[in-house]
């Protein structure tokens, strides 16, 4: 069983993402690219990826010391064999993630960071269901959310659903308690 008291947050942690590498323009094939990332003032990394595509160097701070990391990008063909797929090596684990957590002053996958988990897995059972309740219909990937900064109107009455059934199971949670 996992210690609550040392639980970490992969949310919390500063995290690298393939994707956001790929948006950027870092795996052109046969250039090098040079760039600097920052998360606000919590840290900044120098990265390099070589022409080859293998290797990425990340230059950084940690606790006043100058540090570098070498990790290695594999690239792998798609499951449905169109284009490719770029994945990280964890230098610990050697294990092939899309993304890295800064943990410890390293990067790494978050099989190798103890006690790892997500923020939803820390709530209680009955939370959970509850939040997944709520939360259900505003997961429909067709749907919009907002449009032009306001509301849509399917929202707003799913919305206003959700709210009179949470009440409703607040009310029920409550009164079974004093039964």
């Amino acid at each position: 069983m996992k210690n609550p008291n040392l639980i970490v947050i992969d949310e919390d942690c500063l995290r690298l993402r393939m994707t956001d590498l790929k948006k950027m323009g870092f795996l052109r094939p046969d250039a090098m690219v040079m760039c600097r990332l920052s998360w606000g003032d919590a840290m900044s990394v120098h990265a390099i990826v070589m022409p080859s595509n293998t290797k990425m160097t990340l230059d950084y701070q940690y606790r006043g010391k100058p540090t570098r990391c070498s990790i290695t990008i594999i690239a792998r063909t798609a499951n449905l064999g169109f284009g490719t797929v770029y994945y990280f090596e964890c230098p610990v684990t050697k294990r092939l993630c899309r993304y890295l957590y800064f943990y410890g002053g390293q990067w790494v996958s978050r099989h190798a960071i103890p006690n790892a988990m997500y923020k939803s897995q820390t709530r209680a059972r009955d939370d959970r269901r509850l939040y997944q309740a709520i939360d259900q219909p505003f997961r429909r990937k067709w749907q919009k959310i907002y449009y032009r900064g306001k509301l849509t109107s399917t929202h707003q009455r799913l919305l206003s659903r959700q709210l009179r059934w949470y009440e409703n199971a607040v009310k029920w949670r409550v009164h079974e308690k004093f039964l």
